[in-house]
């Protein structure tokens, strides 16, 4: 049974040095908040017990803090790809860089605060500091190594920041050939490949370039198989002064950035020439194609000649091919040639072409079939087809008090039908001319006018015209 009279008994850093009832100092942990001292402490009427609960309540609570505090702190820590780089062999006085990948995989930004470097054939890109890294994000980190002598060199990157990890630290090392045999150089000297879409894949151009002598490269090799080597049929000897392009693919298999090396192996003094690659696969997006605009206007058009309106095509989130297209009569798509593939994130302009064949209203559409998750793609096409020598209907009315900032002429082939606008702009004269009428039709017109405040009038009189065939 528990002396409900002896419940409240509590404790405070201000009175740790007084004793409870039992005659014993209170208990005080190191570090301990104001939170444990004022813990109700349940007291037994047998000293023993109450010596054990007063002693071990506390504690546990602190040890349940000392556990779950580092946890977190561990969380937010800075990783350098690779943790070391080797630049091969440079001939002494030329320059050759490589970037490493500072990632934070913890849900809190990181602060780079300072760098440092050792190895005075060392030296830092561009990257100023102090510098904030995102959450689940990455920067690169460009490092230049330019021998003044020949022979192997070493040295470090050393990163300060706010990560549990305070300091990081990244090995060097290349080798200066103040040899002036032949060499062979790749520009640029890094690829980056930016975001592309995992199980599709992106392209880049890079150079080998020999100089000196003529150089043979016997052999390529990608450190990473997210990234591959096209083009390049080995052996293969570059000439002094010539220069070999090659193409680099990425193709990610997975989210996240990576990092590799393409290196080519030859009989340069510098060998193996090596080109840095970096690139950031992102998760497949739902396969969309889109058309802006959605509609396209041609408005009075001459029978027998054409009008030209563009359009573009866009595949939002992931590449989309398109394998046919089709449009409604009068209406023509040019400058199309399929099959054609957009790339993820990217546009492809086209141009819709309006030849009427008869005077009159035009309407159909131009249809684009593609492996898009909405296939096909539309879009809404109109014009209207105006004869040689056609008729047309001038009108004017009375401007009224004279207050209004434009008047809207409306248009019906019934009287009591539905009047539609026609006049694509508030007109700010007091008579419009209506070009687009067709032969043989009874038209009926209206007008109102609009204040400075928007306000729009009732409709006018009626108007009819007659158009003969």
């Amino acid at each position: 049974m528990y002396d409900e009279r002896q419940i409240t008994r509590s404790y405070s850093p201000a009175v740790s040095s007084k004793r409870a009832q039992t005659g014993r100092p209170a208990p005080k942990v190191p570090g301990a908040t104001d939170f444990l001292y004022a813990l109700l402490i349940l007291r037994r009427k047998r000293p023993l017990h109450e010596d054990k609960l007063v002693r071990s309540f506390p504690l546990f609570i602190v040890a349940i803090m000392v556990c779950l505090t580092p946890a977190a702190a561990r969380a937010q820590k800075l990783n350098g790809s690779p943790s070391r780089n080797d630049f091969g062999k440079v001939r002494v006085g030329k320059s050759v860089s490589f970037s490493f990948l500072l990632e934070n995989p913890s849900g809190r930004s990181i602060t780079v605060l300072s760098k440092s470097i050792r190895g005075k054939a060392f030296s830092f890109g561009n990257f100023p500091v102090p510098v904030k890294i995102g959450p689940k994000s990455s920067l690169s980190l460009p490092v230049i190594f330019t021998p003044t002598a020949g022979g192997e060199t070493s040295g470090d990157v050393t990163i300060k920041s706010d990560a549990e990890n305070s300091t990081l630290r990244l090995d060097l090392k290349g080798k200066g050939a103040d040899e002036a045999g032949a060499q062979l150089a790749v520009s640029p000297a890094s690829l980056s490949f930016g975001n592309v879409a995992v199980g599709s894949n992106s392209t880049l151009q890079a150079t080998l370039t020999a100089s000196n002598a003529a150089v043979t490269i016997s052999s390529d090799t990608s450190t990473n198989s997210v990234f591959t080597i096209l083009g390049v049929s080995l052996p293969v000897t570059v000439k002094a002064g010539q220069s070999l392009p090659v193409t680099i693919q990425f193709s990610p298999s997975a989210s996240g950035t990576t990092s590799g090396k393409a290196q080519f192996t030859s009989n340069a003094v510098n060998s193996p020439t090596i080109e840095g690659l970096t690139g950031t696969g992102v998760a497949q997006k739902n396969r969309q194609l889109t058309i802006s605009p959605p509609t396209l206007d041609f408005g009075n058009v001459s029978v027998g000649s054409s009008a030209s309106l563009p359009a573009t095509l866009t595949a939002p989130d992931a590449a989309v091919t398109i394998s046919s297209d089709q449009a409604s009569s009068e209406f023509a798509i040019l400058g199309l040639k399929l099959p054609v593939t957009i790339n993820a994130g990217q546009s492809l302009p086209i141009t819709i072409q309006f030849t009427p064949s008869a005077s009159g209203a035009a309407a159909g559409q131009a249809q684009f079939i593609s492996n898009a998750e909405d296939s096909p793609t539309n879009e809404a096409l109109s014009g209207t087809g105006v004869g040689t020598g056609s008729h047309s209907v001038s009108l004017s009315w009375d401007p009224g008090d004279g207050k209004a900032v434009g008047y809207n002429i409306y248009r019906s082939t019934t009287q009591s039908g539905s009047y539609e606008m026609i006049n694509s702009a508030l007109d700010s004269s007091a008579d419009y001319t209506d070009s687009t009428v067709v032969s043989g039709t009874t038209y009926y017109y209206v007008a109102t006018e609009v204040n400075d405040q928007g306000q729009e009038s009732p409709y006018s009189n009626v108007a009819k015209a007659v158009i003969p065939r």
